[in-house]
């Protein structure tokens, strides 16, 4: 779910240029993202507490990755939701999903987005 909202109306919206000074809904564009990255966040710290004790070596070893990324979504989305856009923020976001992505398919567990409705969006 955290992917999907990320992806969805994050990564999308900036390939294109929706964030972009002048685009049409560019602050509502940026807003929306903002509250996205917010309930990915909680998401991904759903799934550290689920993945803190686990015994699992494929949880063990997503789960160590997801601290660093639950940060980063929330402080990129906290940016946004100020509607202040954070284009590096956003590259390094994606950067850190895709190193999630690989190392799940990797451990051939494939992570694939989950649409879901996010109140408010």
């Amino acid at each position: 779910m955290a992917y999907y909202a990320f992806n969805t109306w994050v990564w999308k919206p900036y390939r294109n240029y929706q964030f972009q000074s002048g685009a049409p809904g560019q602050r509502a564009a940026i807003v929306k993202a903002g509250l996205a990255l917010g309930f990915a966040a909680y998401q991904v710290n759903a799934a550290i507490k689920m993945t803190r004790n686990t015994q699992d070596p494929f949880l063990q070893r997503i789960g160590a990755l997801l601290p660093n990324f639950g940060k980063s979504l929330s402080s990129v989305g906290d940016n946004l939701k100020n509607g202040r856009f954070d284009e590096r923020g956003i590259q390094d976001l994606n950067r850190s999903a895709t190193n999630l992505l690989q190392s799940a398919e990797r451990q051939g567990q494939p992570i694939r987005p989950v649409a879901v409705p996010i109140p408010g969006l």
